[in-house]
């Protein structure tokens, strides 16, 4: 091998120089690019905050016209309780017949209309009249 002369190293420096002037050209842009980002976020934050002030000031105004119209929301619970006890006694009345492949009673229905068995994983599309 040849000994390293003067202009050897002073090219390897050259190109050593030229690839840290790039990294620091790049590093520079990215600065910048996370400055116009952070700026948006900040933006960001200050139309959020906007918006709720105006969602707390549409909430009060609505409560206003509640309270003058005599608005409550007794009005809808017996609706709401009728609708809830529709849903206890379906769900009462609904008795599942156990998996007829080891008898286990873990079985549920699936979008395919048909009942997969939590224990053997069989799924059986049941028979017409049932279901």
């Amino acid at each position: 091998m040849s000994e390293p002369t003067n202009e050897l190293m002073l090219e390897i420096l050259k190109s050593v120089q030229m690839q840290v002037a790039i990294i620091r050209e790049d590093t520079a842009n990215m600065k910048a690019r996370l400055t116009s980002i952070d700026n948006r976020v900040a933006l960001v934050h200050t139309d959020l905050a906007h918006l709720s002030d105006r969602m707390d000031r549409l909430e009060n105004r609505m409560g206003r016209v509640e309270t003058r119209l005599d608005l409550h929301d007794a009005e809808y619970m017996p609706k709401l309780v009728t609708v809830q006890q529709d849903i206890e006694q379906l769900r009462a009345a609904y008795q599942p017949e156990p998996c007829p492949f080891c008898a286990s009673s873990e079985i549920e229905p699936t979008r395919s209309r048909s009942i997969k068995c939590g224990n053997c994983h069989v799924e059986v599309r049941p028979r017409h009249g049932t279901a």
